[in-house]
Protein backbone atom coordinates (compact mmCIF):
# COMPACT_ATOMS: atom_id res chain seq x y z
CA UNK A 1 0.00 0.00 0.00
CA UNK A 2 1.65 3.35 -1.12
CA UNK A 3 1.28 5.61 2.11
CA UNK A 4 1.04 9.90 1.80
CA UNK A 5 4.51 9.73 3.10
CA UNK A 6 6.39 7.37 0.71
CA UNK A 7 4.23 9.22 -2.39
CA UNK A 8 5.85 12.35 -0.94
CA UNK A 9 9.51 10.69 -0.81
CA UNK A 10 8.88 9.66 -4.65
CA UNK A 11 8.03 13.49 -5.88
CA UNK A 12 11.18 15.44 -3.65
CA UNK A 13 13.35 12.84 -5.31
CA UNK A 14 11.72 13.17 -8.78
CA UNK A 15 12.21 16.55 -8.50
CA UNK A 16 16.06 16.00 -7.02
CA UNK A 17 16.73 13.87 -9.96
CA UNK A 18 15.62 16.28 -12.62
CA UNK A 19 17.18 19.10 -11.44
CA UNK A 20 20.62 17.01 -11.54
CA UNK A 21 20.03 16.43 -14.88
CA UNK A 22 19.55 20.42 -15.72
CA UNK A 23 22.56 21.54 -13.82
CA UNK A 24 25.08 18.55 -15.16
CA UNK A 25 25.74 19.31 -18.39
CA UNK A 26 28.00 17.11 -21.43
CA UNK A 27 31.28 17.57 -21.17
CA UNK A 28 33.04 19.77 -23.78
CA UNK A 29 35.05 17.69 -25.97
CA UNK A 30 38.51 19.07 -26.53
CA UNK A 31 39.23 18.70 -30.42
CA UNK A 32 41.46 22.16 -31.36
CA UNK A 33 45.09 21.43 -32.38
CA UNK A 34 47.66 22.90 -31.03
CA UNK A 35 50.14 24.84 -32.54
CA UNK A 36 53.71 26.03 -32.92
CA UNK A 37 53.32 29.26 -31.29
CA UNK A 38 57.76 29.83 -31.97
CA UNK A 39 60.72 28.15 -32.85
CA UNK A 40 63.76 29.71 -31.72
CA UNK A 41 66.26 29.54 -33.94
CA UNK A 42 63.16 30.72 -35.79
CA UNK A 43 62.64 29.96 -39.34
CA UNK A 44 65.30 30.94 -41.89
CA UNK A 45 68.02 32.40 -39.01
CA UNK A 46 71.46 32.92 -39.98
CA UNK A 47 74.53 33.50 -37.58
CA UNK A 48 73.58 30.93 -35.38
CA UNK A 49 76.05 29.65 -32.19
CA UNK A 50 77.15 26.38 -32.57
CA UNK A 51 76.02 25.61 -28.84
CA UNK A 52 72.59 26.53 -29.49
CA UNK A 53 69.40 24.50 -28.20
CA UNK A 54 65.90 24.50 -30.17
CA UNK A 55 63.24 26.06 -28.03
CA UNK A 56 59.71 25.26 -29.13
CA UNK A 57 56.60 26.75 -27.33
CA UNK A 58 53.43 25.08 -28.48
CA UNK A 59 49.88 26.61 -27.74
CA UNK A 60 48.83 24.00 -25.76
CA UNK A 61 50.31 21.26 -23.32
CA UNK A 62 51.60 18.53 -25.32
CA UNK A 63 51.80 14.82 -25.15
CA UNK A 64 55.86 14.68 -24.13
CA UNK A 65 56.56 11.42 -25.25
CA UNK A 66 54.38 11.59 -28.49
CA UNK A 67 55.89 14.77 -29.40
CA UNK A 68 59.73 13.74 -28.87
CA UNK A 69 59.03 11.38 -31.44
CA UNK A 70 57.29 13.30 -33.78
CA UNK A 71 61.14 15.01 -33.94
CA UNK A 72 62.71 14.33 -37.18
CA UNK A 73 65.81 15.86 -38.47
CA UNK A 74 69.02 14.71 -40.91
CA UNK A 75 71.24 17.22 -40.05
CA UNK A 76 70.75 16.91 -36.03
CA UNK A 77 69.87 13.31 -35.70
CA UNK A 78 67.04 12.49 -32.98
CA UNK A 79 69.62 10.01 -31.24
CA UNK A 80 72.26 12.64 -30.95
CA UNK A 81 70.29 15.22 -28.68
CA UNK A 82 68.28 15.88 -25.66
CA UNK A 83 64.45 16.53 -24.61
CA UNK A 84 63.43 18.72 -21.95
CA UNK A 85 60.31 20.19 -21.05
CA UNK A 86 59.15 22.95 -18.93
CA UNK A 87 56.50 22.28 -16.03
CA UNK A 88 53.52 22.27 -17.98
CA UNK A 89 54.49 21.04 -21.49
CA UNK A 90 54.46 23.69 -23.56
CA UNK A 91 58.07 24.54 -24.17
CA UNK A 92 60.35 21.72 -25.62
CA UNK A 93 63.77 22.22 -25.40
CA UNK A 94 66.49 20.22 -28.14
CA UNK A 95 69.82 20.13 -26.57
CA UNK A 96 72.48 18.58 -29.39
CA UNK A 97 74.85 16.55 -27.49
CA UNK A 98 77.80 18.20 -29.28
CA UNK A 99 78.07 21.77 -30.87
CA UNK A 100 76.69 21.73 -34.13
CA UNK A 101 79.21 22.32 -37.70
CA UNK A 102 80.43 25.60 -37.99
CA UNK A 103 81.80 26.61 -41.53
CA UNK A 104 85.81 28.42 -41.67
CA UNK A 105 88.07 29.86 -43.70
CA UNK A 106 90.16 32.74 -44.66
CA UNK A 107 88.08 34.29 -47.17
CA UNK A 108 84.23 35.01 -46.51
CA UNK A 109 83.31 35.29 -50.05
CA UNK A 110 83.88 31.31 -50.16
CA UNK A 111 82.57 30.04 -46.74
CA UNK A 112 79.12 28.92 -47.12
CA UNK A 113 77.22 28.48 -43.62
CA UNK A 114 75.90 25.30 -42.85
CA UNK A 115 72.33 24.60 -42.62
CA UNK A 116 70.46 22.63 -40.41
CA UNK A 117 66.83 21.63 -40.54
CA UNK A 118 64.24 19.80 -38.72
CA UNK A 119 60.48 19.00 -38.81
CA UNK A 120 57.75 18.00 -35.74
CA UNK A 121 55.95 15.71 -37.21
CA UNK A 122 51.52 14.90 -37.18
CA UNK A 123 52.56 12.34 -34.27
CA UNK A 124 52.85 15.05 -32.20
CA UNK A 125 49.99 15.62 -29.95
CA UNK A 126 48.23 17.24 -27.13
CA UNK A 127 46.94 15.96 -24.33
CA UNK A 128 43.23 15.08 -25.77
CA UNK A 129 44.78 13.41 -28.37
CA UNK A 130 44.95 16.23 -30.95
CA UNK A 131 47.41 15.94 -33.94
CA UNK A 132 49.91 18.93 -34.51
CA UNK A 133 50.08 19.98 -38.08
CA UNK A 134 53.53 18.90 -39.63
CA UNK A 135 55.95 21.66 -38.87
CA UNK A 136 59.39 22.35 -40.57
CA UNK A 137 61.75 24.80 -39.88
CA UNK A 138 65.55 25.26 -40.92
CA UNK A 139 68.78 27.76 -39.84
CA UNK A 140 72.05 28.38 -40.56
CA UNK A 141 75.02 28.39 -38.06
CA UNK A 142 77.75 31.05 -38.45
CA UNK A 143 80.97 31.22 -40.39
CA UNK A 144 84.22 31.36 -38.31
CA UNK A 145 86.64 33.47 -40.37
CA UNK A 146 90.33 33.69 -39.26
CA UNK A 147 92.70 36.49 -41.20
CA UNK A 148 95.57 38.55 -40.79
CA UNK A 149 95.32 42.06 -40.92
CA UNK A 150 98.33 43.80 -42.96
CA UNK A 151 100.28 46.71 -40.48
CA UNK A 152 100.54 50.17 -42.25
CA UNK A 153 104.14 50.91 -42.25
CA UNK A 154 103.96 54.80 -43.02
CA UNK A 155 102.01 54.69 -39.39
CA UNK A 156 104.36 52.62 -37.64
CA UNK A 157 107.75 52.64 -36.06
CA UNK A 158 109.57 55.14 -33.23
CA UNK A 159 109.27 59.00 -32.55
CA UNK A 160 111.45 60.35 -30.38
CA UNK A 161 110.56 62.80 -27.72
CA UNK A 162 112.01 65.85 -29.96
CA UNK A 163 109.77 65.31 -32.32
CA UNK A 164 112.08 62.91 -34.73
CA UNK A 165 110.31 60.26 -36.52
CA UNK A 166 111.82 56.76 -38.22
CA UNK A 167 108.69 55.45 -39.74
CA UNK A 168 108.40 51.37 -40.53
CA UNK A 169 109.87 48.45 -38.84
CA UNK A 170 111.73 47.77 -36.77
CA UNK A 171 109.78 50.01 -34.17
CA UNK A 172 111.71 50.44 -31.15
CA UNK A 173 111.02 51.48 -27.61
CA UNK A 174 113.25 52.76 -24.46
CA UNK A 175 115.73 55.85 -24.23
CA UNK A 176 118.37 57.25 -26.58
CA UNK A 177 122.09 57.96 -25.09
CA UNK A 178 120.61 61.50 -24.20
CA UNK A 179 118.36 59.93 -22.04
CA UNK A 180 115.61 61.21 -24.83
CA UNK A 181 112.60 58.68 -24.46
CA UNK A 182 111.32 57.07 -28.11
CA UNK A 183 107.87 55.09 -28.36
CA UNK A 184 106.84 52.36 -30.60
CA UNK A 185 103.89 52.65 -32.55
CA UNK A 186 102.41 50.19 -35.03
CA UNK A 187 98.89 50.43 -36.96
CA UNK A 188 96.89 47.90 -38.52
CA UNK A 189 94.79 48.79 -41.86
CA UNK A 190 91.09 46.75 -40.48
CA UNK A 191 89.40 48.56 -43.91
CA UNK A 192 88.62 45.24 -45.71
CA UNK A 193 86.81 43.47 -42.54
CA UNK A 194 82.61 42.56 -43.78
CA UNK A 195 80.68 44.81 -42.29
CA UNK A 196 78.60 42.44 -40.44
CA UNK A 197 80.77 40.76 -37.68
CA UNK A 198 78.91 39.52 -35.13
CA UNK A 199 82.00 38.65 -32.72
CA UNK A 200 85.13 38.59 -32.27
CA UNK A 201 86.95 35.41 -31.00
CA UNK A 202 90.11 36.46 -30.93
CA UNK A 203 92.30 39.36 -31.73
CA UNK A 204 96.20 38.86 -31.01
CA UNK A 205 98.82 41.67 -31.79
CA UNK A 206 102.20 40.24 -32.59
CA UNK A 207 105.44 41.18 -32.66
CA UNK A 208 108.78 39.87 -32.67
CA UNK A 209 111.35 41.04 -30.31
CA UNK A 210 114.41 41.32 -32.46
CA UNK A 211 116.79 43.23 -30.29
CA UNK A 212 117.51 44.65 -27.00
CA UNK A 213 120.01 47.38 -26.63
CA UNK A 214 121.57 48.43 -23.34
CA UNK A 215 119.71 46.72 -19.84
CA UNK A 216 116.13 48.55 -20.51
CA UNK A 217 113.92 45.50 -18.58
CA UNK A 218 113.65 45.53 -14.94
CA UNK A 219 112.25 47.52 -12.07
CA UNK A 220 115.56 50.00 -11.75
CA UNK A 221 115.56 50.83 -15.08
CA UNK A 222 112.73 51.15 -17.62
CA UNK A 223 110.61 48.54 -16.22
CA UNK A 224 108.62 46.68 -18.73
CA UNK A 225 107.12 47.38 -22.34
CA UNK A 226 103.62 48.88 -21.68
CA UNK A 227 100.59 48.48 -24.41
CA UNK A 228 98.48 51.32 -24.85
CA UNK A 229 95.70 51.48 -27.58
CA UNK A 230 95.62 54.93 -29.57
CA UNK A 231 94.37 57.01 -32.58
CA UNK A 232 95.75 58.90 -34.96
CA UNK A 233 95.92 59.99 -38.38
CA UNK A 234 99.34 61.22 -38.44
CA UNK A 235 102.85 59.66 -37.66
CA UNK A 236 103.98 62.88 -35.93
CA UNK A 237 104.65 63.67 -32.74
CA UNK A 238 101.67 66.32 -31.75
CA UNK A 239 99.43 63.44 -32.98
CA UNK A 240 100.86 59.65 -32.43
CA UNK A 241 103.73 60.18 -29.48
CA UNK A 242 100.81 62.30 -27.50
CA UNK A 243 98.14 60.67 -28.59
CA UNK A 244 95.58 60.44 -25.58
CA UNK A 245 95.50 56.57 -24.28
CA UNK A 246 91.55 55.45 -25.37
CA UNK A 247 91.79 53.60 -21.76
CA UNK A 248 90.52 50.44 -23.67
CA UNK A 249 91.40 47.43 -20.92
CA UNK A 250 93.47 44.32 -22.42
CA UNK A 251 93.78 41.42 -20.80
CA UNK A 252 94.75 40.15 -18.09
CA UNK A 253 96.38 44.22 -18.23
CA UNK A 254 98.95 46.32 -20.18
CA UNK A 255 102.19 44.42 -20.09
CA UNK A 256 103.25 43.75 -23.27
CA UNK A 257 107.12 42.07 -22.41
CA UNK A 258 108.69 41.75 -19.45
CA UNK A 259 112.16 40.64 -20.26
CA UNK A 260 114.94 40.32 -23.11
CA UNK A 261 114.14 37.14 -25.08
CA UNK A 262 114.28 37.61 -28.70
CA UNK A 263 110.94 35.71 -29.74
CA UNK A 264 107.59 36.31 -30.59
CA UNK A 265 105.70 38.39 -27.83
CA UNK A 266 101.50 37.91 -28.32
CA UNK A 267 98.30 39.90 -26.54
CA UNK A 268 95.02 39.73 -26.95
CA UNK A 269 93.81 42.65 -28.04
CA UNK A 270 89.93 42.35 -28.71
CA UNK A 271 88.40 45.14 -27.16
CA UNK A 272 90.62 47.70 -28.79
CA UNK A 273 89.70 45.91 -32.08
CA UNK A 274 86.11 45.75 -31.50
CA UNK A 275 85.85 49.70 -30.26
CA UNK A 276 88.21 50.47 -33.70
CA UNK A 277 85.74 48.38 -35.65
CA UNK A 278 82.42 49.82 -34.33
CA UNK A 279 84.21 53.19 -34.88
CA UNK A 280 85.83 52.26 -37.84
CA UNK A 281 84.56 55.12 -39.66
CA UNK A 282 86.07 57.68 -37.53
CA UNK A 283 89.33 56.21 -37.15
CA UNK A 284 89.96 55.67 -40.73
CA UNK A 285 89.90 51.67 -40.63
CA UNK A 286 92.91 51.81 -38.25
CA UNK A 287 93.62 49.68 -35.14
CA UNK A 288 96.51 51.08 -33.62
CA UNK A 289 99.49 50.39 -30.67
CA UNK A 290 102.28 52.53 -29.10
CA UNK A 291 104.24 50.50 -26.82
CA UNK A 292 106.36 52.31 -24.23
CA UNK A 293 108.63 51.19 -21.07
CA UNK A 294 107.30 52.43 -17.48
CA UNK A 295 109.62 54.83 -16.85
CA UNK A 296 110.62 57.25 -19.66
CA UNK A 297 114.61 57.34 -18.90
CA UNK A 298 117.27 55.76 -16.48
CA UNK A 299 119.38 58.67 -17.20
CA UNK A 300 122.32 56.47 -17.71
CA UNK A 301 123.99 58.27 -20.95
CA UNK A 302 123.56 55.17 -22.38
CA UNK A 303 121.00 53.87 -25.07
CA UNK A 304 118.75 51.38 -22.87
CA UNK A 305 116.10 49.78 -25.79
CA UNK A 306 114.02 47.07 -27.53
CA UNK A 307 113.05 46.47 -31.12
CA UNK A 308 110.46 44.69 -32.38
CA UNK A 309 109.19 43.71 -35.86
CA UNK A 310 107.13 41.61 -37.47
CA UNK A 311 103.92 42.44 -37.13
CA UNK A 312 100.73 40.94 -37.21
CA UNK A 313 96.75 41.50 -35.88
CA UNK A 314 95.55 37.88 -36.57
CA UNK A 315 91.92 37.87 -36.30
CA UNK A 316 89.00 35.33 -35.45
CA UNK A 317 85.53 36.49 -35.74
CA UNK A 318 82.01 35.09 -36.79
CA UNK A 319 79.58 36.08 -39.96
CA UNK A 320 75.96 35.31 -40.47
Amino acid sequence: MITKKSTSSFIVASVLLSIGLVACPAPVVDTAPPTIVSTVPANGATGVAADANIVITFSKPMNKIATQNAYQSATILPLLVQFSWNANGTVLTIDPTGNLNVASGTDPANVVATEFSFQITNVASDLAGNALTTTSSSFKTARRISQTMPANSTLSGDIFADGTVAPSFPARVGDFTNNSQFKGLVTFNIASLPTDIGTFEKADLILTQTSVDGTPYGSTNLGTVNLEHVAFASFTKPLAYDAPSLGTTFSPDAIFSTNTAIEVKTKSVIPAVLSDYTNRTSRGNRSQYRLTFTTAATFNGIRDSASFSSPELKLTYLLP
